[in-house]
């Protein structure tokens, strides 16, 4: 591709005003892009003194680190019946695209993230709708945001939180109850963006991974006065026993009590129940209207209206694929496949033909696009899927 129709679609995305077919277009071409060229667009957008504020070369080197790691080819199969498909793609992953998308969020809120500890400073502010949707890891008490792809340093402090990052989508999380603005009633909310996933080690030592577009708010006072939680989304929970003080998670119309011990909790919004699989120890379920303890390999599942059920017959490798890195289906409609799609992938609508009764057994990597995990299961079935602009249409 020529560097002026480059151009033309970087300032396109810029303004989010790529077509589906320019997004692909530019998606491809961001595959070969080198450092210089993606400088000069940056250049070019009108940012250069901007630019000298936040280590360039720092981040096109972590850009060609990343790069450098992506594997060039996955396999996946998936089952309908009898029937395999072993279907391999090349895993092209544009991870230019995060660069690009920084350089969108900076211009719009005309701010810069300087390499000192007054970065906070220059944070925008945004709200937790738009926290969910991609733009930030992190969102204060205050409101300010930040984007740990550009964090300026390995740790950052802010309103008596101290924040470490000690590798890629992996944080430990202090408490500076000594700082001049601690406050102890403050919550601070930490995100995995849509497509990926954040391991967080809390202030006792306890550690919970977020799965893709999931949220968890911890307050300043978190192993002080209380071990107190708030998720949205899916979390695994590993939890640094103390007797005095019970790990609580708030999910929803439940509440789980803890001890010390290992689980997974899952309660996205367009999920209609709640669901808390314990791998060891013990849990309290509690609603407004039931209770129940559970033990290592059952399932508690909170109904619509906050009954409590408890199964006995749980297939661990399917509720913990995720940590994987994978999705596994056993015999689930389309309808339930793309629902666990939506998760990860940006589907914002589904429109699925009636009398449909396909059922699928397989596992997929979660490093595909998404649109060769529909052709992966196209393949084996005689469906027939459209993709466009984020939304899936599945017919015969």
């Amino acid at each position: 591709m020529d560097e002026q129709r480059l151009k033309i679609l970087y300032k396109k995305h810029c303004n989010n005003a790529l077509t589906a077919e320019e997004f692909e277009e530019f998606h491809k071409a961001l595959e070969d892009i080198d450092a210089q060229l993606l400088l000069s667009l940056y250049a070019d957008s009108g940012q250069d003194n901007a630019a000298d504020s936040f280590a360039k070369e720092d981040v096109f080197n972590r850009i060609s680190s990343k790069i450098d790691d992506i594997e060039k080819q996955k396999v996946f199969s998936i089952q309908k019946s009898n029937k395999v498909l072993y279907y391999k793609v090349a895993a092209a992953v544009a991870v230019l695209f995060i660069f690009s998308y920084f350089i969108l969020n900076h211009i719009a809120h005309d701010s810069g993230i300087e390499t000192n500890k007054s970065a906070l400073e220059s944070l925008s502010k945004d709200n937790t709708k738009a926290l969910a949707s991609n733009s930030s890891n992190i969102q204060f008490a205050d409101g300010r945001t930040l984007d740990l792809d550009f964090l300026p340093d390995d740790s950052i402090s802010h309103r008596g939180l101290s924040i470490v990052r000690v590798a890629e989508n992996e944080l430990t999380i202090h408490n500076e109850a000594g700082s001049a603005d601690f406050d102890l009633n403050s919550f601070h909310m930490f995100a995995a963006k849509k497509g990926s996933t954040l391991k967080l080690t809390l202030p006792d030592k306890s550690t919970v991974h977020l799965n893709s577009g999931s949220s968890i708010n911890i307050s300043s006072s978190y192993g002080i006065k209380d071990r107190n939680v708030l998720l949205k989304g899916e979390g695994f929970f590993q939890v640094a026993h103390n007797k005095n003080t019970p790990f609580i998670v708030q999910v929803k119309d439940a509440q789980i009590n803890v001890l010390g011990t290992v689980f997974n909790l899952s309660a996205y919004d367009q999920d209609k129940e709640v669901q808390a699989t314990l791998i060891s120890g013990s849990i309290a379920v509690n609603t407004s209207i039931d209770q129940t303890v559970i033990k290592p390999g059952q399932k508690a599942t909170v109904g619509a209206r906050s009954a409590i059920r408890v199964d006995s017959n749980v297939d661990l490798n399917q509720i913990l694929a995720w940590r994987e890195g994978v999705f596994r289906f056993h015999d689930q409609s389309i309808e339930s496949i793309l629902n666990e799609l939506s998760k990860w992938y940006y589907i914002e609508d589904v429109q699925v033909a009636t009398n449909l009764k396909d059922k699928f057994t397989g596992s997929i990597k979660r490093t595909k696009q998404l649109k060769d995990v529909l052709t992966a299961i196209q393949e084996v079935s005689d469906l027939h899927f459209e993709l466009q602009e984020g939304r899936v249409k599945v017919m015969k």
